[in-house]
């Protein structure tokens, strides 16, 4: 058995925000590269500058993760992202396409134990 509990995250500031639709991306792992320059060009405050941080022309190694954490920095600074007042266990909810069909899927994110994989209790995706 593993133990979550609720922690105190950051999201958009609706004041700032107007739109999420403009700042949401699929999951990093299914971005194309010209995804990534269309989610790039949607708006400035895009999560796929910290999800998936595009790489430079003579970056050093992990550049690209240090840009991500800058954005994380000054979007906290400029009042774009907020921290919660209360800590919650957050539910989502994902709508996606496989082979002509809709499918949903919903899930949490909360703080989790962590485990030795070994233990089999969390399993790595």
């Amino acid at each position: 058995m593993f133990k979550i509990k609720p922690f105190k995250g950051y999201v958009y500031n609706i004041e700032k925000i107007k739109d999420l639709s403009l700042v949401t991306a699929p999951p990093y792992d299914v971005i194309s590269k010209e995804e990534q320059e269309n989610l790039y060009n949607k708006n400035p405050y895009n999560v796929i500058r910290l999800i998936l941080n595009k790489e430079e022309p003579n970056d050093e190694p992990l550049a690209k993760y240090k840009r991500a954490g800058d954005f994380f920095k000054n979007w906290q600074n400029e009042n774009i992202l907020i921290q919660d007042d209360e800590e919650s266990i957050y539910i989502y909810e994902q709508e996606f396409r496989v082979k002509g069909e809709i499918k949903k899927r919903r899930g949490f994110i909360a703080l989790v134990e962590l485990k030795d994989f070994s233990e089999g209790t969390i399993k790595p995706h």
